[in-house]
């Protein structure tokens, strides 16, 4: 019976982590449009494996793939806009391509999850 119970946690979890995997990606590819759009420049930067999570210089905010950078300092979008509403004096950075955003979702499944969390148990 509690195998039962399992198999649909881990399958429920694999959906949950799917759905926000996917609304991430979504926000990203929504400011990219917007900000393309409005004719702000958006440079690929890239990622280092061992690079360190950014966040907002400001409000302290994880900044996810598309950074807002004035004088090395990384902001969030919201904070680099109550600086500048047109962004000048920003350099925007993307971390990493779309296309390959896009197949995260795709790639986490139960067999996945399953390893991730006994590497993190030992």
């Amino acid at each position: 019976s509690s195998g039962i119970n399992a198999e649909y946690g881990d399958a429920q979890l694999v959906t949950q982590i799917r759905h926000c995997l996917e609304g991430t990606l979504n926000r990203c590819k929504n400011t990219k449009e917007r900000l393309q759009k409005e004719g702000v420049t958006i440079q690929f930067h890239g990622r280092e494996e061992e690079e360190w999570t950014h966040y907002c210089e400001v409000c302290e905010v994880e900044v996810f793939n598309l950074l807002f950078v004035q004088n090395r300092k990384v902001h969030c979008e919201n904070c680099a806009r109550s600086t500048s509403k047109t962004l000048d004096g920003f350099v925007v950075l993307e971390e990493y391509e779309m296309s390959d955003l896009q197949e995260i979702p795709k790639t986490v499944e139960i067999n996945t999850l399953t390893h991730v969390i006994e590497e993190k148990n030992v």
